[in-house]
This record gives structure tokens, sequence and C-alpha cells, in this order.
């Protein structure tokens, strides 16, 4: 999790991102090499997107999401809600993004689904499409950045990523709902009486 309301991205790039881990270093050589961060809006773009996270997430030993997840999100959520910040290079062609669930009431990004392309010359296109992804949301009213899943290992590569971009690990809890057939429903409401009428 980034505040930006606790770290502006001013005090982000003078006192988190150091000369050590280069964060600066990426940030301005993808300014050299003429890469901008768009907000998609083109389906084309969205395919594109799609093979880009695919290979991503193939290239680290997952299974990406179905295509149909995918567009279900921009066509459930709608443009206010669900939007992808991609970086393209100068020749207009993508090279990476991450797409976010925008949570007006309260002014949070959670981020859903990203990936990168590796052959951008001395860039992390990663680290540059979430720097501008913190700029956006500033620029928005957007204070809480959620980067997504992380292992709770201050040694994974991830952690250690996301700490990098000013983040702070946050602890949570999946919660379920879980239907359950009629007899073990039944069963359970009838145990759950006993159990009331003995402490009864």
């Amino acid at each position: 999790m980034l505040n930006l309301s606790v770290n502006p991205t001013q005090h982000l790039w003078n006192e988190i991102f150091t000369k050590k881990h280069q964060q600066r270093k990426f940030v301005r050589r993808a300014e050299d090499l003429g890469l901008s961060a768009v907000i998609l809006s083109l389906k084309r773009d969205y395919d594109t997107f799609y093979e880009i996270y695919g290979e991503t997430v193939r290239g680290a030993g997952g299974n990406p999401r179905s295509f149909p997840f995918f567009t279900s999100l921009w066509s459930e959520l709608g443009p206010d809600h669900f939007k992808v910040l991609a970086m393209k290079d100068s020749s207009g062609n993508l090279v990476g993004g991450l797409g976010f669930h925008l949570f007006p009431a309260k002014r949070s990004a959670h981020v859903i689904i990203a990936g990168y392309r590796k052959n951008v010359p001395g860039v992390e296109v990663n680290l540059v499409n979430e720097w501008h992804l913190m700029l956006w949301c500033e620029k928005n009213g957007v204070e809480l950045i959620n980067f997504g899943a992380t292992p709770d290992d201050p040694n994974s590569g991830l952690y250690k990523f996301k700490r990098n971009l000013g983040a702070t690990f946050a602890r949570c809890f999946n919660v379920s709902n879980v239907v359950a057939p009629k007899p073990v429903y039944a069963l359970a409401q009838r145990t759950n009486g006993i159990i009331g009428a003995m402490r009864g």
C-alpha cells in the first residue's frame, strides 16, 4: 500500500528513490527514449495489452486470467472505475501497462492486472509504469494505491520492488462465502440450535 497523502510523489522522488536502486535513472531513461503514459481507450490497445499481460504471467510460471475476465472488468466496472494506464514507446507501440480499479468514494486505486515487455533497453518498464500511476493518482485526487498481492517475505523480489516504490506491506485476509448443500446447511442449523439450547 502507498498513501500519497503521507508520501507525495515529490517526497518519493527526493527521499525514497535512491541512487542504489536506480529508480530515478530508469524514469529518466524512459523519458529519453520517448516513453509516455496513456490511459487506454481503443479496443486494439486492450487486445495488445492482454497479450503482454499473458506473456508476463506465463514468463513468471503462472496462468493468466482469461480474456473474458479481463473484458468483463471494463464492461462491468465501466471506464470510470476500471482503467488501464499503459506505456507506449516513441513509435506508439505498447510496451506495458497496468489495469486498476478506481474507487473514488475512498480515493483509492487497486491494481488488478499488469504486464510488461522486456525489450526496452536500460529501462524497467514496470517501475516506470508504477511511477506514472502514482503521478496520475496524485493529479486526480487518489490518495491510496494498492499495488496488488505480495508475498509476506521481505526477501522476495516482489516485496523489495514494491518497497522501493515507497509502499508498505499491509497484511490482509481473504473472506469467502461458501454455499453448502441443503442437507449440510440444515444439519448446521440444527447443531447451532442444540448448542444454543444447551447454553440456555
